[in-house]
């Protein structure tokens, strides 16, 4: 008897460590904290981080025991990092600032302290955060990753830690001439995955994020591969693709959109809750969709009711036999009580405006004066991607909503390709 039990627990073991993937659970939360500590928000240049508190969050165990916390899913950076128990924004009285979870050193048998002082980030809207690189262990998706470096951050100026999963390269250390491994990387040196490669899908209120593998039942059609484009550096730093265009669907036609500056290198960035556009290609979707410009709130506002409508706009990507990404315009348009400094009431047109008595939305595309051009969680819950952080590419496909089926298939081997069909 207990050898066959044995037999069982190692066969058990054995399919896990064949499996070669990590599945994580991700949910859309809003964020809300004192006002007076939120981040100063800048409407021409979104950040990597929150953009407005509303993002894709993970839940993970860090340390041993685990301390449980919530983490801002973001493709757009490389540090994982975690607010400090005693952080300032923490213990603010009155306020539920930092409710997604903090990290006490003291209560992790497994902590230790690797570069005090070393960990100082700051992201495009002026939001930082700053304090020491750590070692300890990560539970994430039932695995554990055992010493990953991250940051602890001792100040910041947003109540909650941040996962960046993008090019280990990137980590703020590197500005110090040092470079560790992100938790992508970490997860393949250990063998947990065979590739540092991941899938994404957003969905609407929750998706998924699959470590070293695609889930073949999240998506409709075949994916299409493009290559990462480099900075103009010549490196690697984010997911920035060529976007060849936009089109919209009128009747039996689609109509190519007015833009003088169309093939742009476009960044994927899960972090980023808007898309920002150059500025003649946002205008002409703001018309197309009957949006218009808000002085007084500083975005593109439309009635909410357009959210039932079946317009679609076409994303052109790479080449001729490049992907092709729809997304609905009920995708695009955001429900304004929920986001930030909101009051939880519904904004109603005014006297003066065009849509006087009706409830009134955001609409999720913004204009762009100059690079970097994001595509953000509202073109992104219509896409399903792949990314791979060996081969430069990123693959494609058109999202699968509220999918119930999962076809997990990993990657074989170190470098493998994304299969296109």
């Amino acid at each position: 008897m207990q050898k066959a039990l044995t037999l069982i627990l190692c066969q058990v073991m054995l399919a896990g460590a064949q499996d070669g993937v990590v599945y994580l659970d991700i949910e859309r939360k809003v964020v809300d904290y004192e006002p007076s500590l939120q981040r100063r928000y800048n409407p021409t240049i979104e950040s990597s981080v929150t953009n407005g508190h509303i993002g894709y969050f993970t839940k993970v165990k860090i340390g041993t025991p685990g301390q449980e916390l919530s983490l801002h899913l973001d493709t757009g950076s490389a540090d994982l990092w975690v607010p400090y128990t005693s952080a300032k924004i923490c213990r603010v009285k009155g306020a539920s600032n930092c409710k997604l979870g903090t990290y006490n050193p003291l209560k992790s048998l497994t902590y230790r302290l690797a570069a005090p002082d070393k960990f100082k980030i700051a992201y495009l809207d002026q939001s930082s955060a700053s304090g020491d690189y750590f070692e300890d262990t990560v539970e994430i998706g039932g695995t554990r990753v055992s010493s990953l470096g991250m940051g602890l951050a001792r100040q910041s100026t947003v109540p909650y830690g941040l996962a960046g999963i993008g090019y280990h390269h990137n980590v703020a250390l590197q500005t110090w001439g040092n470079i560790y491994d992100n938790l992508p990387v970490r997860m393949q040196r250990l063998g947990l995955i065979k590739t540092v490669a991941y899938s994404l899908w957003l969905n609407n209120l929750g998706g998924s994020l699959l470590f070293g593998g695609i889930d073949t039942e999240k998506y409709v059609g075949n994916l299409k591969v493009v290559p990462v484009l480099k900075n103009h550096l010549g490196k690697y730093d984010y997911f920035g693709v060529a976007m060849a265009g936009i089109s919209v669907g009128r009747g039996n036609h689609d109509l190519s959109l007015p833009c003088h500056e169309c093939s742009i290198r476009a960044v994927l960035d899960s972090g980023a809750t808007l898309s920002f556009l150059p500025n003649d290609l946002a205008h002409a979707m703001w018309e197309e969709a009957g949006a218009k410009w808000s002085s007084n709130l500083k975005a593109p506002m439309l009635p909410c009711s357009r959210a039932r409508g079946r317009g679609k706009f076409a994303f052109h990507f790479g080449d001729d036999r490049g992907p092709t990404i729809e997304v609905g315009i009920s995708e695009l348009v955001i429900d304004s009580t929920k986001w930030p400094n909101a009051s939880g009431k519904p904004l109603i047109g005014g006297e003066g405006s065009p849509w006087k008595g009706l409830r009134l939305c955001q609409f999720g595309i913004r204009n762009q004066t100059r690079p970097p051009y994001i595509l953000g969680d509202s073109f992104l819950r219509s896409a399903y991607l792949v990314h791979d952080l060996v081969n430069h590419e990123v693959g494609m496909a058109e999202t699968l909503f509220n999918a119930t089926r999962s076809g997990i298939t990993p990657f074989p081997s170190y470098g493998a390709r994304i299969p296109v069909n």
